[in-house]
């Protein structure tokens, strides 16, 4: 049987970025930090591009917050239930977020608090050559540029849909999905693997 290796991103696909707040935690945080409601692009995923705010400020408002936002995540829906079923089918699970290692810790205990299983984290910017060092085969990203980049490098993808990553030519809606209980339906597929319901 050929190893089953997933890689999967943190931000967005593992954590709920809405669930706290009724609305974006990067927007919640940053309104409170600058005292009032500003205007969000909804469709930009680059927080510098998604705000008209001079990059001192945002620069600022991440140094200062940043730590606060990756504690006060919470994991999507689904998520913890799927990662044990694939842990049961003998996936071996790889992380690989673009945080900062800086962040290494706080992840790791978010992590072990909302006990998600997996094999290895790893902190990353340029995903693609060490999901190919590592020989994932499949990735679950919410990243549109990332999504594109790990598919023209031949590693299957599952996208999960969100407004900043909707004008992509590349990924077909056969490779969205809107929920964990989506994926984990994808991802059974991919490895043509029998669901028990």
């Amino acid at each position: 049987m050929k190893k089953r290796i997933i890689g999967i991103d943190i931000d967005g696909v593992i954590t709920d970025e809405y669930s706290s707040y009724n609305r974006n935690i990067w927007h919640h945080y940053l309104c409170n930090y600058i005292g009032e409601e500003i205007i969000r692009k909804e469709n930009i995923y680059n927080i510098y591009d998604a705000y008209d705010l001079p990059k001192k400020i945002l620069d600022e408002f991440l140094e200062n917050k940043l730590k606060d936002i990756y504690i006060d995540l919470t994991p999507n829906e689904g998520v913890k239930e799927v990662l044990d079923d694939l842990k049961k089918e003998n996936f071996t699970i790889i992380l690989i977020t673009a945080r900062d290692k800086k962040y290494r810790k706080i992840t790791e205990n978010w992590l072990e608090k909302y006990e998600i299983v997996y094999d290895k984290l790893i902190h990353r910017i340029n995903k693609v050559p060490c999901a190919k060092e590592e020989n994932i085969q499949l990735f679950i990203e919410d990243d549109q540029n990332n999504a594109e980049s790990f598919l023209n490098n031949g590693i299957g993808i599952i996208l999960f849909d969100k407004k900043h990553n909707r004008d992509s030519k590349d990924i077909k809606n056969k490779y969205r999905v809107k929920n964990w209980q989506e994926a984990e339906e994808l991802i059974y597929n991919y490895y043509d693997i029998k669901m028990v319901i």
